[in-house]
Order: C-alpha cells, then structure tokens, then sequence
C-alpha cells in the first residue's frame, strides 16, 4: 500500500519509501513512519483473504471522487 497524499496525486511521483506493508491481517510489517488509511487497508486484506490467486491489488479513484475526498468535511448532503 503507498500512503496517502492528498497533494500527490500522481503514481509516478510515489518514492519506494514511501510503501508500507502489512499482514493479510491488517498488522503493520515495516514502520517506516508512514501507514495507510485504515479503509484501505481492510479492503485490501479482506480480498487478499477470499482469493488466494490475487497476487497484487491496484485501484484508482476518479477525478471527481479525489476532489470530494480532498473536501475538509467531505460530501455534505443536503435534503430538499
């Protein structure tokens, strides 16, 4: 898992170390000052754990999703 940086938006620019790593049981391997955001790691670990064929996971998330995930207080909604 990388860390997250809301001000790094780009893969490429991720330093090696930066990568942290954990147990398919959400325990942190290395503590090299940096940790993942607790979601992320669960959700990881839980695919990890059902499919013992997935070797390496990678998702993205969209423009749209990382502007509102930027917000201080996140998506506000709001009822008519």
């Amino acid at each position: 898992m990388i860390e997250e940086d809301k001000n790094c938006l780009d893969l490429f620019r991720y330093k090696e170390e930066k990568i942290v790593a954990y147990t398919t049981d959400g325990d942190l391997l290395d503590n090299n000052g940096y940790k993942a955001m607790q979601q992320g790691i669960n959700i990881h670990c839980s695919i990890y754990k059902r499919h013992s064929f997935v070797n390496s996971i990678m998702h993205t998330h969209s423009t749209n999703g990382i502007s509102v995930s930027s917000l201080k207080n996140g998506l506000i909604c709001f009822k008519k």
